[in-house]
């Protein structure tokens, strides 16, 4: 499942999601507004609420190779984030979702913080 995500008019965000058939609802992919969210989609389809499951990313530095830099709007070899996430059931440890997502760089930031630090 591949989308292209907006503010506004402008594109700053490629996601391509690989997602077994096993979790995907055939009637409900027939139309790929049902996936708008795609987390959404599994938790009401599914009972799976990806975001409380164990995951994994990496974030790199890369060109942005020709496709890329046409969908994002952007030059060939302009820098953007590549972006891989894998995450995973904790019951079973099966991959349910490969998230390979490209990002222009002026839409990035990192932040980090200890586990207790004040919410404010």
């Amino acid at each position: 499942m591949e989308r292209l995500r907006l503010i506004g008019d402008t594109p700053f965000m490629v996601h391509r999601s690989f997602i077994p058939a096993k979790f995907i609802n055939r009637n409900l992919a027939k139309d790929p507004n049902n996936y708008h969210s795609i987390y959404e989609t599994l938790q009401s389809d599914k009972q799976l609420y990806l975001f409380d499951e164990p995951f994994t990313e990496t974030d790199t530095i890369v060109k942005a190779d020709s496709e890329i830099s046409k969908q994002l709007k952007i030059a060939k070899d302009y820098p953007v984030v590549r972006q891989v996430k894998k995450t995973i059931l904790s019951t079973t440890g099966e991959v349910v979702e490969l998230v390979i997502g490209y990002k222009r760089c002026d839409y990035f930031s990192l932040s980090f913080s200890s586990t207790d630090y004040p919410e404010v």
